[in-house]
């Protein structure tokens, strides 16, 4: 069983958000985020990891072995940091965007699916 926040907009549509962390969040997270419309976060995304990437291909032009491990080191660990921030925020991100969109929350459930969590409020 997981945990869901189930939402309801004025017009009778339902959404429900899984209450924790979001693998699709951290493993794909600019595609996750524009899948999702947060549009933010997307362009947030790619210019975290595209100045991650460059950090991390200017390291391989350096001259001192030392400094350039180092620099991939730091690089790798900020990289692994920003997934695990956003797969750690991801849902929550995502019922921020719904309430914003004009839905409102019902309440949080136990259930096996979505499409169960909907169920018990409809």
């Amino acid at each position: 069983m997981r945990t869901f926040d189930v939402l309801k907009d004025e017009n009778g549509n339902y959404r429900a958000v899984k209450v924790g962390f979001s693998w699709p969040a951290c493993l794909c997270n600019w595609i996750w985020a524009a899948y999702c419309k947060l549009w933010d976060l997307t362009v947030s995304l790619l210019v975290i990891g595209g100045g991650l990437r460059l950090l991390g291909n200017f390291a391989k032009k350096l001259p001192d072995p030392s400094v350039t491990m180092g620099l991939q080191l730091i690089t790798l660990l900020l990289s692994i940091g920003m997934y695990l921030y956003v797969g750690t925020r991801g849902n929550k991100w995502l019922k921020r965007k719904f309430l914003n969109d004009g839905y409102s929350e019902l309440g949080t459930v136990e259930a096996e699916s979505k499409q169960a969590a909907i169920a018990k409020f409809s």
